[in-house]
C-alpha cells in the first residue's frame, strides 16, 4: 500500500513538473515571438528611416546637380561656345587656316566640356567605371579650370567598396569639391584614398582660407554641409572636419 501511495505521489509530482515545464516553454516561447515580432517592427521602423533618408537625399542630390549643371554651362561652355560665335563673326569671306584652327579648338574644348559633364552626372557610367577612376576625372575636371593644383594619393590600388557606398561618396566627395570651389578660395586640393583594417577612409584637403570648426552646428552650417552630413548618414559613415582659420581644410569620411 505504501508503495502505491510513492508511486502516485511520484506520478502526480511528475505530472506537475511537465505542467510547469510546459507552461514555462509557453512563456518563453511568447516572450521570444514578442522579441521577434518587436525585432521586425523595429528592423521596419529602420528601413522606412533610411529609405525617407535616401530619398531626401535623392532629392538633394538632384536639386544641387542641377544647379551645377546651371553653372558649369553658363560659366564654362556657354562662355566658350560665345567665343566661337564671336570669332565666326569676325571671319572674312576666305577665313585663314589659323582661325579655322583657333575655332575648331574651342568646339573641341566645349564638346570635351560637355562630356566630363556628362560623365560626372551619369549614375551608370560612376558605378561602371568605379570610384577611384571618378574620383581621379573630378579632379582633372578641376584642373583643366587652370585655377588648382591637385593630387590623388592612394595606399593601395585595390579597395573593397560596394556599388551603393562608391556612388554616395563620390556625390560626397563632389560637394566637398563643389564647397572648395565656391567658399574656400584654395590653389590645391589633395585627395588621400586608403584602407586599413576593413575601414575605407578618404581625406579631401585643401589649401583655402579655413574657418572655425567650433562655430559650426552639428546638424550643418549651411546647404553643402548639411547635404554632407546626410549623405554620410545613409551610409553609416564617421564625417569629420579638421581646420582653422587661415590654415586649409580637411573633410575625412571613413567607413
Amino acid at each position: 500500500m505504501l508503495a502505491k501511495e510513492e508511486l502516485i505521489f511520484t506520478i502526480i509530482v511528475v505530472v506537475i513538473v511537465l505542467v510547469f515545464l510546459g507552461i514555462l516553454f509557453l512563456v518563453m516561447l511568447a516572450r521570444h515571438n514578442l522579441k521577434k515580432n518587436n525585432l521586425l517592427h523595429e528592423n521596419e521602423r529602420i528601413r522606412k528611416e533610411f529609405e525617407e533618408t535616401l530619398l531626401n537625399t535623392q532629392l538633394e542630390i538632384q536639386e544641387q546637380t542641377l544647379s551645377d549643371v546651371s553653372t558649369e554651362i553658363h560659366d564654362n561652355i556657354g562662355q566658350v561656345l560665345s567665343l566661337v560665335r564671336l570669332q565666326i563673326n569676325t571671319f572674312s569671306t576666305q577665313p585663314d587656316e589659323e582661325d579655322i584652327v583657333n575655332t575648331d579648338e574651342l568646339l573641341g574644348k566645349a564638346i570635351a566640356d560637355l562630356r566630363t559633364l556628362s560623365h560626372s552626372l551619369n549614375t551608370n557610367n560612376i558605378r561602371e567605371q568605379g570610384f577611384i577612376v571618378s574620383i581621379r576625372q573630378l579632379l582633372t575636371q578641376l584642373e583643366k579650370t587652370r585655377k588648382f593644383k591637385t593630387k590623388l594619393i592612394l595606399d593601395d590600388n585595390h579597395f573593397e567598396l560596394n556599388d551603393e557606398h562608391g556612388l554616395i561618396l563620390y556625390r560626397i566627395v563632389q560637394e566637398v569639391m563643389n564647397n572648395i570651389v565656391k567658399h574656400a578660395e584654395a590653389t590645391e586640393i589633395s585627395v588621400v584614398i586608403k584602407q586599413h583594417n576593413q575601414k575605407f577612409q578618404i581625406e579631401v584637403t585643401d589649401n583655402g582660407r579655413g574657418f572655425d570648426t567650433t562655430t559650426v552646428n552639428t546638424k550643418g552650417k549651411g546647404i553643402g554641409l548639411k547635404n554632407i552630413i546626410s549623405r554620410a548618414n545613409v551610409i553609416g559613415a564617421k564625417l569629420s572636419l579638421i581646420s582653422q582659420p587661415g590654415a586649409g581644410t580637411t573633410v575625412r569620411i571613413t567607413i
